[in-house]
């Protein structure tokens, strides 16, 4: 009897988790009207990007524009220092938290000069955390999972804005109970421990009879 009741818990634990898994895409609480646009800092000539998203993917492309001074490659971007996240950024933001927030993404840099003018990454808390490697190459993937208390989101920071614009594509997007996949596994296996003591103590009751 004791078994039986084991093997009834794991199975619940199993199908708890499995209900607990976070819907994967923008969709609920998570659909693109329900995160915020914001393009901040002072582009010269251009506007400073776009943020499209759907309800599997979520596009970021950051601002561009022709440089004030073509021939010193001066930044667009007013009070920016090449390089450097600055003033011009686009982000995509909600302050619904469910923790964790889980996605995969890639990134596309058409600057001239490679991946270290326009910079991707999380905003967590408002605390920018970069995810491109800005003397990587001019095309970069990965998978991310972070906790946030307040607020999370994704930004391009495109510092000098000038010579082509990056890219950044989100997909795979999770946030909730998401369960490890070591986790499911060790469940699993208590599953099938308890089903065959379960099945031992049926053949031991037997024979008692």
């Amino acid at each position: 009897m004791m078994k039986t009741r084991a093997l009834s818990g794991a199975l619940a634990a199993c199908a708890s988790l499995s209900a607990a898994a976070a819907p994967t895409g923008f969709t609920g609480a998570f659909a693109p009207n329900q995160f915020a646009t914001t393009v901040t800092g002072n582009l010269v000539g251009a506007q400073g990007g776009s943020a499209i998203a759907g309800s599997t993917a979520l596009v970021i492309t950051g601002g561009d524009a022709i440089s004030p001074s073509p021939a010193d490659f001066a930044p667009a971007c007013r009070g920016a220092t090449t390089g450097l996240a600055g003033p011009c950024q686009i982000s995509f933001t909600t302050t619904h938290v469910a923790n964790p927030f889980v996605f995969d993404w890639t990134y596309a840099s058409a600057d001239s000069s490679g991946a270290g003018n326009d910079l991707f990454g999380v905003l967590i808390d408002g605390i920018r955390t970069q995810l491109s490697d800005p003397g990587g190459a001019i095309n970069q993937s990965g998978h991310f999972s972070a906790a946030a208390t307040g607020s999370f989101g994704w930004y391009v920071n495109c510092t000098d804005c000038i010579e082509g614009a990056a890219t950044a594509r989100i997909t795979n997007f999770q946030a909730g109970s998401v369960p490890e996949p070591g986790t499911i596994a060790l469940l699993g296996l208590g599953v099938v421990a308890a089903a065959a003591e379960s099945e031992d103590d049926a053949g031991i009751d037997a024979e008692e009879v």
